[in-house]
């Protein structure tokens, strides 16, 4: 595994850190530390979406396994945080046909490749 994979299996393995992150912040909002860690956690997985693109690119580091984690990663990180912020009872919420929309066209891009 080259370290453009590991960078997108961090990428992969953040998401459940963030979906947790937000749901004990829905239970208990008075806990305002929640909602950071999940931004930090999400800022962090979109920057190694960047890094690893970046790496892979730069070092000839194409593999059968990045073309299938790199994009399983980013779906994973953006299905989860708009069904996250659709269900967050406080502070800024999506709209449920936006929710829906997201997860829908990453659904039928993960069903058609």
């Amino acid at each position: 595994m080259n370290f453009a994979n590991k960078i997108s299996t961090f990428r992969i393995l953040s998401v459940p850190f963030f979906i947790a992150s937000i749901i004990y912040y829905c239970h208990y909002p008075e806990k305002g530390y929640l909602r950071v860690i999940a931004l930090v956690i999400f800022i962090l997985a979109v920057i190694s979406d960047a890094v690893d693109g970046y790496i892979a690119r730069k070092s000839q580091q194409m593999s059968k396994a990045g073309l299938i984690l790199d994009p399983l990663g980013d779906k994973l990180l953006l299905m989860s945080a708009f069904v996250c912020l659709y269900f967050l009872p406080t502070g800024i919420s999506f709209p449920l046909w936006v929710t829906l929309i997201v997860v829908s066209r990453d659904a039928v891009i993960l069903w058609v490749f």
